[in-house]
């Protein structure tokens, strides 16, 4: 299946500014090369001085050649890839629940349309493997797109900055700029004073929460006047899909689609399976759990794979009187479903 492509942004003279200063930066950062001496699993920290939050940098060297840099930005940033490392985070999930800004050097052959069309219009021209730069802001739900406005720019120009500016520490260290101390990290508070590093605490990660919306009181109602028994087992959940929507005239950013299942579990029938944003994703499922008892019957059993979901889902079950329960490994079930529809959707 083809990507859909966000288009590269309008240039405003303000805007060509900064995008010529930051891509001036990630020539220089290409140079450095810091995924050559930079430890790969260090994370280094650039206090932005607008927001006053410390961004966190990782480099990247991938097997097949290309090598970048991933920069968290904030607590919220920080929170995402600790999420990932620490597996709480679905595999299939990954390109919903990244928070952060990834720059990768790429041949001619495999950077994106925009950005080809960004360089056009900025007037650079690259040649070479690894000679691409290609920066792109990655935020929960939402498909990959080229920073948009100046502000973006100059935080992202500050953080890279303040990455070249630890290297030569880094190259020199025996740790490859690792902390040796946990959960800490070596930061640095100006990105063109090598000598403003300091020591500090790595944020704390939050439980993971997924908001849910109020649900239909009056289906509700309705089922609480049955009194028929309540019948069945049912699993829950959903995954991202391979595609995303993209509307050029409605100047709104390209979204995930979001595949929502409903289960009943003795029998293997798909009662439902619909499609959802990330946003809209927990309150679809629960007007799924309501259509569905209105047409057959209130589930003794509801099942969930994830933690956060079944906090989400609790305030209807217990109005339903429905039991529900987290059960990890059903996500074989999410897993079987969706290699068959990659199957079908790939023919």
């Amino acid at each position: 299946m083809a990507r859909k492509a966000n288009p590269a942004p309008a240039l405003s003279p303000e805007l060509t500014s900064a995008w010529q200063y930051t891509l001036d930066i990630a020539s220089g950062i290409r140079d450095l090369a810091p995924w050559d001496c930079i430890n790969p699993d260090a994370i280094l920290g650039v206090r932005d001085p607008v927001s006053g939050e410390i961004d966190w940098c990782m480099t990247i060297a991938l097997a097949d050649g290309f090598s970048g840099v991933a920069i968290y930005q904030g607590d919220t940033g920080y929170a995402s890839l600790q999420r990932l490392l620490q597996g709480e985070v679905d595999e299939f999930d990954t390109p919903i629940a990244q928070h952060c800004v990834t720059l990768m050097f790429h041949s001619a052959a495999t950077v994106r349309p925009e950005t080809k069309q960004l360089m056009k219009q900025l007037e650079r021209k690259f040649r070479g493997s690894g000679a691409w730069p290609e920066l792109l802001t990655h935020e929960p739900g939402f498909m990959p797109e080229l920073p948009r406005d100046v502000a973006q720019l100059t935080r992202i120009a500050n953080a890279l900055c303040g990455l070249a500016s630890m290297v030569p520490w880094a190259s020199a260290d025996e740790g490859g700029g690792a902390c040796n101390e946990a959960n800490h990290a070596w930061a640095t508070a100006s990105p063109f004073d090598e000598l403003a590093r300091f020591l500090t605490p790595l944020p704390k990660v939050p439980a993971l929460v997924i908001e849910a919306p109020p649900f239909d009181q009056v289906a509700v109602a309705r089922l609480q006047k049955r009194k028929t028994a309540h019948q069945g087992q049912w699993y829950v959940d959903w995954f991202c899909g391979l595609s995303g929507v993209f509307d050029p005239a409605s100047g709104e950013r390209g979204y995930y689609v979001v595949h929502l299942l409903c289960i009943e579990i003795s029998t293997g029938l798909m009662l439902a399976m619909d499609i959802s944003t990330v946003a809209e994703a927990t309150g679809q499922l629960q007007a799924i759990i309501l259509r569905e008892a209105e047409k057959h019957a209130v589930p003794e059993a509801v099942f969930v794979r994830r933690e956060a979901l079944q906090t989400a889902l609790q305030p209807l079950a217990k109005e339903l009187g429905i039991a529900l329960q987290l059960k990890p490994e059903l996500r074989e079930a999410t897993h079987e479903l969706r290699d068959q529809l990659t199957n079908f959707l790939s023919r």
